[in-house]
């Protein structure tokens, strides 16, 4: 969102920021937001977005691929700065939502499958200037069930007890988003439930809990006025 009023409004509101650019954050800089409660996505990011993170304190980049550890760790030694890293990972749980939205199952090509995340965990600890201190899903989109939330955390902490180093200093836990709403077709996500299944886990591990609810928050907010100008 490229409305800095929004923004600020957002920001008054509690809520943080997910980045997927440098541009994002100088939007966030410019709207004079606090950038610390900002996380960094995508397999993209270039150095001098890495750069810029990093100087404005964000909270942590979400690792999507491997091949970011050495372009990140390059940055973290330039700065002197331990970069916080939380490592995306696909729990292969079906959401049962639309094949073309459906982020979090084997065949997709999102995060790191459990089966190879252990080796990239074990490089990215072996790092000196980074620091895993979370775990990242994203599931996909318009999910109205609580079970896919349930099963993908059970799944991520199974592969966390699986040895020390995957669970040594964790502190976050980003359950993604894609909370469900209505479109006049079917209730929205019961988000309480989803609470209420998830924290206490969290809670007993002393995860924070980081959300991204996305459309959830603005998707009834507004009607879409069209007309018709001809027809092909």
């Amino acid at each position: 969102n490229s409305n800095l009023t929004l923004l600020q409004r957002v920001h008054q509101n509690g809520a943080g920021f997910d980045l997927v650019s440098g541009g994002e954050l100088r939007r966030l800089e410019a709207a004079g937001v606090p950038t610390g409660g900002a996380v960094f996505a995508g397999v993209a990011k270039q150095r001098w977005e890495i750069e810029a993170a990093a100087r404005a304190g964000i909270l942590f980049f979400n690792v999507e691929s491997p091949h970011e550890l050495p372009l990140l760790a390059e940055v973290g030694a330039a700065l002197q700065q331990r970069l916080r890293v939380a490592l995306r990972l696909n729990p292969n749980v079906d959401a049962n939502t639309h094949a073309y939205i459906s982020t979090g199952r084997q065949e997709n090509k999102f995060g790191v499958p459990l089966e190879q995340a252990g080796e990239v965990v074990r490089s990215l600890v072996h790092e000196r200037w980074l620091e895993l201190v979370g775990y990242h899903v994203h599931l996909g989109s318009q999910l109205r069930r609580v079970e896919p939330y349930r099963d993908a955390l059970a799944a991520v902490l199974a592969f966390a007890d699986g040895a020390p180093e995957r669970r040594e200093g964790l502190r976050y836990y980003d359950l993604g988003g894609g909370f469900g709403i209505g479109y006049g077709d079917g209730a929205a996500l019961d988000v309480g439930a989803v609470a209420d299944e998830l924290l206490p886990v969290l809670r007993s591990r002393q995860l924070v809990p980081v959300v991204e609810p996305g459309r959830y928050v603005v998707g009834d907010a507004g009607v879409l006025v069209t007309r018709v100008l001809g027809q092909k």
